[in-house]
């Protein structure tokens, strides 16, 4: 069964691995350079740019149309609005794992 990783769990895994190298990076350092790339990838989505990662992948976002749906509970046909969602395209790299 796979784990699941928390971005916590990352964050002291990057920042033992940094301490290793002889680049000592605090883990609050390290968190805080996540946190920020994170929020930059989401700012730069929400303003239609792609970001691509070599090696990683390419985030992008895709237009999903109008469309009908029935609702859970009671069976209703409903509209379901048009929106613009987030899509993370793997790279070469990462297909391969």
């Amino acid at each position: 069964m796979s784990k699941y990783i928390t971005r916590l769990e990352l964050v002291k895994e990057v920042s033992d691995k940094l301490e290793v190298n002889k680049v000592y990076l605090p883990y609050c350092q390290v968190n805080s350079v996540i946190v920020e790339l994170l929020k930059s990838i989401k700012q730069h989505l929400k303003k239609g740019d792609n970001i691509q990662l070599r090696g990683f992948g390419t985030f992008k976002t895709v237009n999903r149309a109008e469309r009908k749906a029935r609702h859970p509970k009671n069976g209703d046909m409903i509209d379901v609005p048009e929106k613009t969602i987030p899509k993370l395209i793997f790279g070469k790299d990462m297909k391969q794992v």
